[in-house]
């Protein structure tokens, strides 16, 4: 199902056409599509059936609604973990969920 919306994606134009970066479905645990919105240029990832993952972003949600500060340093933390290489967990560092929970405590 992830690669039918892959193509759809890249048929409709709405990820990016970059050769460096094209639209990619990552064999994991929970399978994700990753692509750069072609409009936008932001990151994107879609999972599907992944019921953990739709919580956590519940929860996301409702701490940025609980406490209009969390989503302003949620933010910081994550660019400032992202510029110091530690926000990639696929080479062993932490996940925007560790960062997540780190600001919320």
């Amino acid at each position: 199902m992830l690669y039918r919306i892959k193509h759809a994606l890249v048929n409709r134009r709405v990820a990016a056409a970059d050769p460096l970066n094209p639209p990619t479905v990552i064999n994991a645990r929970v399978p994700v599509l990753t692509y750069t919105d072609g409009v936008l240029g932001l990151h994107v990832d879609i999972t599907l059936c992944n019921h953990n993952g739709a919580f956590k972003s519940r929860f996301i949600w409702e701490l940025a609604q609980f406490d209009k500060r969390f989503e302003i340093v949620f933010r910081l933390v994550k660019l400032w973990a992202e510029g110091a290489g530690l926000n990639d967990p696929k080479n062993g560092t932490l996940n925007s969920w560790s960062l997540t929970q780190m600001v919320s405590t």
